[in-house]
């Protein structure tokens, strides 16, 4: 149910829309201005989105007895002073109520009008990388990443008591929607309610209700009819004075000499095994195993644990011109030829080499912290969720089986040579949650030899 619940949430966080009230009174029109051209200067809000599902026996079916709830934490940093930025935190709920992170982005607006993601990256330089929507084009900030404050007007306000207002409906799905929606969505939910609770001066707190909506979403193949309520309910604080988190590059310590020399000694020469352990819905599977034999001349691709080769291994062989030709396995001629590579592999023919190399020599040892009582590296908090996947692993092997994220990256060292990295890497769907480890080990640094021959 969780799965079900998680996949209307992407949906309604989007949908929220701020926008801002009529305030019929006027009396306290300055009071409120003034609020929102602070709140416009930065703001802090911290606080959870609360759905409950009450499921149909079909399209405007009966209200059964079955009810199924999932909550999220929200946590917004906007500053619109020195830089104009989102700094934006979303952690979701298990069955169990164990949390885990949702999403967490920082997103500064370049001058060009887009938003970037403000990252460390696995070099150890600050870059901004351009934020990209669900069909690959730029995302303009102003529409989708801008503080929802700058677009309420004391006059959407209207007053309840000397501490609570309530701003106009338009104006409120309006606003949720800027406060709510990915980057890549855009959502359209009507807000019933969006209450503002004052103390003096101060606004202290927001309250959003939308609309009871019916739904429908797929689950296998349970497919079921809902109605949804949600309720959001944020504390706001550090008005005009909150400010992102910038990030820093990593200072260097001693104990980082040893990676530094581990990374520097891979080059183009070493062996590399990797075995998957994971779980489907907590299930444990079949350990799924690669090996890459790496020399100066082409690499060896081996899709399994066994001695003798299949035709799913490949042969890749360096061009001059940084491109790559494959050779797959004969089984009659008991060889690796181009031609057996035509019908199965055609489109790694002329594929560039860095499809098959990982980046490890180019990754700074400075984005891990040393744990000295197991003496090993744990990769930073703002590197964890991709540097395994897109660094360590062969980019072939991510394209074919990742689509989700890392949790953890940590490396052990032998004589201050690379021994093992292991990434935790986490994977959830519509259908599925899958958790696994990635092992890597590395061998034969330096004195690696391909097992065939380009024939």
């Amino acid at each position: 149910m969780r799965k079900k619940l998680f996949t209307i949430l992407t949906i309604s966080l989007l949908s929220l829309s701020i926008v801002g009230c009529n305030d019929n009174n006027n009396a306290s029109n300055d009071r409120i201005e003034t609020i929102l051209n602070s709140l416009y200067k930065g703001v802090h809000l911290i606080g959870s989105i609360n759905e409950e599902a009450t499921f149909l026996t079909g399209y405007n079916g009966t209200i059964t007895d079955e009810k199924a709830s999932t909550k999220y934490d929200i946590d917004y940093t906007y500053e619109n002073r020195e830089v104009t930025g989102l700094e934006r935190k979303v952690y979701a709920y298990e069955a169990d109520e164990s949390r885990y992170e949702w999403a967490n982005d920082l997103l500064v607006e370049g001058e060009d009008g887009y938003a970037y993601y403000n990252e460390l990256s696995y070099d150890n330089t600050i870059v901004n990388v351009a934020a990209s929507n669900g069909s690959g084009l730029d995302v303009n900030y102003g529409y989708f990443c801008d503080n929802p404050f700058r677009y309420l007007n004391s006059s959407d306000f209207e007053k309840i008591d000397d501490n609570t207002y309530e701003l106009e409906r338009k104006k409120a799905s309006h606003f949720a929607s800027k406060l709510f929606s990915p980057i890549d969505d855009v959502f359209d939910e009507v807000i019933k309610k969006a209450t503002f609770t004052f103390d003096k001066d101060i606004l202290t707190k927001i309250e959003i209700e939308p609309v009871q909506i019916e739904a429908y979403d797929t689950f296998g193949i349970d497919n079921r009819y809902y109605l949804l309520d949600t309720k959001v309910e944020l504390n706001v604080s550090d008005i005009g004075t909150a400010s992102i988190k910038r990030l820093e590059t990593k200072p260097h310590k001693d104990e980082h000499n040893a990676l530094n020399e581990a990374f520097d000694k891979i080059q183009d020469n070493y062996t590399l095994n990797i075995a998957y352990d994971f779980k489907l819905d907590n299930v444990e599977q079949e350990t799924i195993y690669y090996q890459f034999y790496y020399t100066k001349d082409g690499l060896f691709w081996k899709c399994d644990n066994l001695s003798d080769p299949t035709e799913a291994d490949l042969l890749i062989k360096y061009n001059e011109d940084g491109t790559t030709t494959p050779y797959a396995y004969d089984v009659a001629s008991q060889s690796f030829t181009t031609s057996a590579a035509q019908s199965n592999y055609g489109s790694l023919f002329n594929a560039p080499k860095e499809l098959y190399i990982p980046l490890v020599k180019e990754v700074a040892a400075e984005v891990f912290n040393y744990n000295s009582e197991n003496q090993e590296y744990h990769i930073c908090d703002e590197l964890k969720t991709f540097i395994g996947i897109e660094c360590f692993i062969p980019s072939c092997v991510a394209i074919r089986e990742l689509n989700g994220y890392g949790t953890d990256c940590v490396v052990k060292l032998d004589n201050n040579s690379l021994s093992e990295v292991a990434i935790s890497y986490y994977r959830r769907d519509s259908f599925s949650d899958e958790t696994g480890t990635f092992t890597l080990t590395y061998s034969n640094v330096g004195t690696t030899v391909l097992p065939y021959s380009f024939s």
